[in-house]
């Protein structure tokens, strides 16, 4: 019976305690966690300068900004360096195709007219 009872009175200060913390607790925006030495909603990104105050602890990680991602810079970088090597390769292909063409077929060779014939007739 006096377990049943400490039982009993274990279980009411539980719920005390709980609904105490849950009275005191503020509903704040995203990014924001409330202060209980200031009486207000504060800014999480706050902590990164001073993470001694008291509404840092509850500030999620995730509330933090990600500036702009490491993955990111060397997708971007990468991508920019195979498009200017691709540019640079097909630029020196071509032009070595061209002078290869214009200087493999004499005219003399193929049969046609020169544009001498054309001046003599």
């Amino acid at each position: 019976m006096k377990s049943w009872n400490f039982m009993k009175s274990f279980l009411l200060l539980l719920l005390v305690e709980f609904s105490r913390q849950e009275a005191t607790d503020r509903v704040c925006d995203k990014g924001f966690r409330w202060s209980n030495d200031l009486d207000k909603c504060k800014d999480c990104n706050l902590c990164e300068i001073s993470s001694k105050d008291d509404f840092c602890q509850t500030c999620d990680i995730s509330d933090k900004q990600v500036d702009f991602p490491l993955l990111w810079v060397i997708i971007a970088v990468a991508a920019a360096a195979f498009t200017i090597t691709f540019v640079i390769t097909l630029t020196i292909y071509l032009i070595h195709c061209r002078r290869k063409n214009k200087f493999t077929t004499p005219i003399e060779e193929t049969g046609s007219h020169s544009a001498e014939e054309l001046l003599i007739h």
